[in-house]
């Protein structure tokens, strides 16, 4: 069994469905929700706009998660 760090309990079972859990709202999330922002950004603009309407949502998606994810290093000190 694995060791998980700062837990109170040594019940297995309850530890396991927790970590599935988690791991299935990933795959769910990630199936679902955020694959469907690339095909949805693509449809939404006309023909002659969407190749700089893709690229700048795009762009603004990837600056947005680099300004949520770059404080995490702080936080999980």
């Amino acid at each position: 069994m694995a060791k998980f760090v700062g837990v109170a309990t040594v019940n297995a079972a309850a530890l396991q469905a927790a970590t599935f859990a988690i791991f299935l709202f990933a795959v769910v999330y990630g199936t679902f929700m955020e694959g469907v922002l690339f095909v949805f950004i693509g449809e939404i603009y006309p023909t002659h706009l969407r190749s700089k309407g893709v690229n700048l949502s795009l762009g603004f998606h990837a600056l947005t998660n680099i300004i949520w994810t770059t404080p995490a290093a702080t936080g999980f000190k």
